[in-house]
């Protein structure tokens, strides 16, 4: 029973990362984007799995302290008691919101060897490819521009996390990490995506497993040269300057455009300065922000941390900002104290959690669960529950192997441990 369940649960892992590339699709079914019914059936039988699991597993010890995160979405529910018009959006979005911690907490529960562990991170390959055959299709103008060229921008986020999954691979392996993250690169790239690019770009500058400081500072030349020549392509221009040309000193100094996007949130910090301890409620920003547009079509602020502070006010940041913290903390310290590909997940966990929340200041990647949340929390609970099998592992060994074994006439024990 508990073997069948353990194969479902792992299929079901396995198919996180691979729904994050064919999300990318864009078709209605009764009014609704297919990914609707996708990620709603995923959540019901996550739900289902990691409580069958859990129930099965008995008291064994959690594979983490997911508290911190457990807190902070505890709160998101909580704060529908003070949303207006609470309906079924608000509820979707806490859904959405708390969807990635069950994946998580099934994730560690389920994946406890290295074998399971490598079946998930060759997972994320199939989204790499679906995407990369995505952004040819639409530079080739045979998918719709309409729709294509909003969902090619959340493919682009997925994108991301695949190239955090290749960059950790790195120093194990070189050259099939150097080709998947330079792929990951290309199609950030070519989707115009700014914050995507830039950030890979970065990750390889504050890579965790590189503990000499010179390979770091060796990283940022060339990082800085790609990082230019980038910004000076045609594509690049024209997303990043109403004339289609511009240099350097125009970005920073903040002349560029911004989509009408600083103007929205100097509008949404002053309405969320009206209830800054608890928030409006979550969903309570998309009552609000559509009124900031001329068409009144557009619900996102694009800044996570405004639409938080808006939603969930200063508790709600400060219990975010207390999980993410010690999230970071978490899987940094286990890159310095794992190995092989166990420490590569960890570390590719850790990047993805840093590209987030640079993403977070221009985008709404928190709520982006199919598409980023989701995968990378799998990552995290993979990599937890595998430390954690192998720790309890090494401590029934070392407590077998310190029992006494006694002689036919005496009480002599032959006594060792593994790892000494």
């Amino acid at each position: 029973m508990f073997g069948v369940l353990h194969k479902l649960a792992l299929w079901y892992l396995i198919s996180i990362p691979i729904v994050a590339g064919i999300s990318i699709i864009h078709y209605q079914v009764d009014g609704f984007n297919f990914t609707g019914y996708i990620w709603v059936a995923q959540l019901v039988v996550g739900l289902i799995l990691l409580g069958v699991v859990a129930l099965l597993r008995g008291h064994q010890p959690s594979a983490a302290p997911w508290y911190p995160w457990l807190a902070f979405y505890g709160w998101v529910w909580l704060s529908l008691l003070w949303s207006d018009n609470v309906g079924r959006w608000n509820l979707q979005i806490a859904a959405q919101f708390s969807m990635p911690v069950v994946v998580g907490m099934l994730a560690a529960q389920t994946i406890r060897t290295r074998r399971e562990l490598h079946m998930l991170l060759s997972a994320f390959i199939v989204p790499l490819l679906f995407i990369a055959l995505f952004v040819m299709a639409f530079h080739q103008d045979i998918a719709e521009d309409g729709w294509a060229a909003t969902t090619i921008r959340a493919g682009a986020t997925t994108a991301t996390l695949i190239g955090c999954v290749f960059l950790a691979g790195i120093p194990r392996r070189v050259l099939v990490p150097i080709l998947g993250w330079g792929a990951c690169l290309l199609i950030t790239a070519a989707t115009s995506s700014r914050i995507a690019t830039f950030s890979l770009l970065g990750l390889v500058i504050i890579h965790p497993l590189y503990r000499n400081k010179l390979w770091n500072l060796a990283a940022i030349i060339p990082g800085l040269v790609l990082a230019v020549a980038l910004f000076y392509t045609p594509t690049f221009q024209a997303h990043f300057f109403e004339s289609g040309q511009g240099s350097i000193d125009q970005l920073l100094s903040g002349n560029f455009k911004d989509y009408g996007r600083f103007t929205v949130w100097n509008s949404v910090w002053n309405q969320a300065c009206r209830h800054p301890v608890l928030g409006g409620g979550v969903g309570s920003s998309f009552d609000f922000v559509p009124g900031l547009f001329d068409e009144g079509e557009e619900k996102f602020i694009h800044n996570d941390y405004l639409r938080m502070f808006f939603e969930f006010g200063a508790v709600g940041m400060v219990l975010f900002a207390t999980a993410v913290v010690w999230q970071l903390i978490s899987l940094y310290r286990a890159t310095q104290s794992s190995g092989g590909e166990l420490r590569s997940t960890f570390a590719a966990a850790w990047m993805g959690l840093v590209a987030m929340l640079i993403s977070c200041y221009t985008d709404n990647t928190i709520t982006h669960h199919l598409f980023y949340m989701n995968p990378m929390f799998a990552l995290i609970g993979a990599a937890y529950g595998v430390a954690s099998s192998e720790r309890q592992m090494f401590s029934t060994l070392r407590h077998e192997s310190a029992a006494p074994l006694y002689g036919y006439g005496g009480a002599t024990p032959l006594v060792t441990y593994v790892g000494q």
